[in-house]
Formats: structure tokens, sequence, C-alpha cells
């Protein structure tokens, strides 16, 4: 799998640009994990954000268009910001309209946006020149 890395000149901030299938999201969580233990982030914020990191790739992997994926971490004082960004053209209110509502309870998917209700202090999706963005704030 191809990975690229690019660091900001603000030591908070990781972006990696992985390909469009699924072996990218467990890569994603890995990249996440080894960062925030780097960034000596709590134990409980990295295993929330390899879960929310999880839900936004495996959505990107299975609903978007383009063949690249885009995952973004930042950490300022008491935040942290996780964002997947897709190079397809979907509308980002696709996403964002979708409720956070309880699948029914034999469904095999759907709970990713509840997941990210429950865990994020906060989330949403917009369009941007590259694509379909969907972010999570967490508690830092």
């Amino acid at each position: 799998m191809t990975t690229s890395t690019m660091t900001t000149a603000d030591s908070g901030t990781r972006m990696w640009t992985l390909p469009r299938l699924p072996p990218s999201v467990p890569a994603a969580r890995r990249l996440v994990d080894a960062l925030l233990q780097t960034w000596k982030c709590p134990l409980g914020t990295v295993e929330i954000a390899q879960l929310v990191v999880t839900e936004l790739l495996t959505n990107a992997v299975r609903h978007a268009d383009g063949p690249r994926i885009v995952c973004n971490v930042s950490l300022a004082p008491g935040v942290l910001m996780l964002s997947v960004t897709d190079t397809g053209n979907r509308a980002a209110d696709d996403a964002a309209a979708t409720p956070a509502t309880e699948p029914a309870s034999l469904e095999e998917s759907g709970r990713g946006p509840a997941v990210v209700t429950a865990l994020a202090t906060d989330w949403g999706a917009r369009c941007t020149p590259c694509g379909h963005e969907v972010w999570a704030r967490l508690a830092g």
C-alpha cells in the first residue's frame, strides 16, 4: 500500500494520502495511533480517535467516488481534529444530512454516524475544492 505523508510547519498537524481501498482503514488507524502516542495524548483520547478515524475512513472507502482519501489530524490545546477527504465529487450534504439514528438491530452497517456523534464533541461534512470532507472534533 502506498501512503504519502505531509507534515506542516506546525508540528501539531499531519496528513496522509491513502488509496481508497479497504486496507487503508487499518493503516490509517495505525498511523493515527502512532502519531497520538508520539504527541503523548491520553490513552482514552487515542482509543476514541482510533474509533472515529475508522468510521470516517470506512465511510469514505465504501461511499466515495475518487481513487484517494486524505486523512488529516491536528492537535491544538484541548482539541483534536480528525478529517477525511475523498477526491470524489459527491455533495457533502449527503453525509451531513444523514441523521445519526440507530439502524435496525439486525443491520450490519449504518452505525458510523451514531458512533461518531457519541464520541466526538462535534462533527460535520462539507464540500472542498478537493472533494468531500467529513471532520470530527474530539477533546484533546
